[in-house]
């Protein structure tokens, strides 16, 4: 159960590490039935990346999870959960109402991200995969989803959503360097038509029948 007076009363997300994109809603409860002003600010602009479940760039132990220049989609009430910044406020946090009722169509506009990742899987569900359908820009759009298997529970949640938009599992496909980095040692991206084209091409190529499949 989160604490509305712990959310309130903790520190300022680290913006040291974290670039500050100047989203006026971070440090503010959910207002998703409001006129509010949406991201991207111009018609023909796209949002780089959205990670959803985000905390920022988080350094422990184990390795690094998160990034530190996107807009990070999480619980209205939710704090950073691990290291140096445990219990800080979330950088560029979009609010979502609870984990099973996320909607950002109030911050977020349709068809308006180029990359969405998520690197906790156990988190999505059908509202979620929703979303993240509605938000990505099929046609030039990308998602990555760390750390789980095609055959997850969450993936296969996040599958049905966006066949409608014609995006396709490619699990391990190569990602771009700045994808790159983060702890977990697998990934299932979603790509467009000729994208997951070309990944089969590559697997069948080089004999990597069960990618392939």
């Amino acid at each position: 159960m989160y604490s509305i007076t712990n959310w309130k009363n903790a520190q300022k997300p680290n913006y040291n590490i974290n670039v500050d994109k100047v989203f006026p809603y971070s440090e503010v409860p959910y207002l998703g039935e409001y006129n509010l002003v949406k991201i991207p600010d111009a018609p023909n602009n796209q949002i780089e990346h959205v990670d959803y479940w985000g905390e920022g760039r988080i350094v422990s132990a184990d390795g690094i999870t998160g990034f530190t220049n996107c807009y990070n989609v999480h619980h209205q009430y939710h704090l950073v959960s691990s290291g140096t910044d445990r219990d800080t406020k979330i950088p560029n946090r979009v609010p979502v109402a609870s984990y099973t009722d996320c909607d950002t169509s109030a911050y977020i506009k349709e068809n308006s991200v180029t990359t969405v990742t998520v690197t906790d899987a156990s988190r999505i569900n059908p509202s979620c995969a929703k979303d993240i359908a509605r938000i990505i820009n099929a046609d030039i759009g990308r998602i990555v989803v760390y750390g789980s298997q095609a055959d997850s529970s969450g993936i296969l949640i996040l599958a049905v959503e966006l066949e409608k938009k014609g995006l396709y599992p490619c699990p391990n496909a190569d990602l771009t360097e700045d994808l790159q980095g983060l702890k977990f040692n697998s990934h299932v991206a979603f790509l467009n038509t000729l994208e997951s084209s070309n990944y089969l091409y590559k697997n069948i190529t080089n004999s990597n029948n069960e990618a392939a499949v």
